[in-house]
Parts: C-alpha cells; structure tokens; sequence
C-alpha cells in the first residue's frame, strides 16, 4: 500500500510540474530571449525526464567538485570575477551547455551558447535567483556560479562563488 501511494504521488507531482509548465515557460522564453538575444522556443527545452537527469547528474557532480576548484569573490572584486570569467571562456569552446535554472524542474533544461551564459552571469542570476549552472551537453564539464549574502565583521557583503569540473588550465 505505501509503494502504491509513493507512485500515485509521484504521478500526481509530475502532473502538477508538467500543468506549471504550460503556465510558466511562455514568460520563461521571453525572459532568455532577452537576456540571449535569440528567440527561445518549446524545442529548445529538454522535455521534464530528461531535464531531472541532467539536473541530477550536474548536482552529483557539483556536490564532488574539490574545494581547490572553488573560488569567491566579495563585492568589491567584480573585476577579479570578470577575468577570472574571461580566463574560463579561453579554456572551453564555443558551443551550446545545458542551462539548469531554478525553473529548470518545472520549464525544462534548454541548451544556450555557454561563454554568452558566462558573460551574462549577472542576467541569469537575477532570473535564477541566486545561480548560474551550465552542464556541458557531454556530461563532463560543468560551472557554477552563486550569489549570496554572508556577513563579515558584523557588515552583510554580497559575495559570489565561481566553481567548476572537468576543465584543466584553473585560475590561481
């Protein structure tokens, strides 16, 4: 009986994402398109399945990235972070990574020019809320990047965190 329950809550919540979805990713589209500047549409987006393996296959690999591959940066050291970023955009490709946001479980994954993802840091964080996560469409490689507010000396400083996998070549 518990089992039987387990799966009827599962179905009800993937029905409940799947209807979310209808609603959200019209403005979730136009929200990327903005800060891409290409137009998004429905094929763009990895269908919920296969969005929730590639949000959990960047979550395990995220939890395990060495703290030596993490690195953060205060307020006052934007300028330390955009090098940092440049430097990051010499070591990949020009190509398309998946882009996991906070509407990812409900929106779906969508595949996005990653050194633009990187670039636009500060866009996707304000849509996402506190994040940047972009998961090479290989599986390997991944960067993310969060924002938060932590206080230092009795002073509340906006700090972020850049980190990644699967790249040679890490800043110092």
């Amino acid at each position: 009986m518990v089992i039987s329950n387990r799966i009827e809550m599962r179905k009800l919540d993937y029905l409940i994402r799947k209807n979310r979805r209808k609603l959200d990713i019209v403005r979730y589209k136009q929200e990327l398109s903005v800060i891409f500047d290409v137009t998004f549409n429905d094929g763009d987006f990895l269908d919920m399945e296969d969005s929730d393996v590639i949000i959990s296959n960047f979550l395990d690999s995220y939890r395990s990235i060495p703290k030596n591959l993490c690195k953060k940066y205060k307020g006052d050291q934007q300028d330390h972070l955009r090098i940092d970023i440049d430097m990051l955009c010499k070591l990949i490709e020009d190509e398309f990574w998946y882009l996991i946001t906070s509407k990812s479980d409900t929106c779906g994954v969508c595949k996005v020019n990653v050194k633009t993802a990187l670039y636009k840091y500060a866009d996707i964080i304000g849509l996402d809320g506190d994040s940047l996560c972009v998961l090479s469409l290989d599986k390997r490689m991944g960067i993310c990047m969060d924002y938060f507010e932590e206080y230092e000396d009795g002073v509340l400083l906006a700090k972020h965190e850049l980190g990644f996998w699967g790249l040679s070549g890490w800043i110092s």
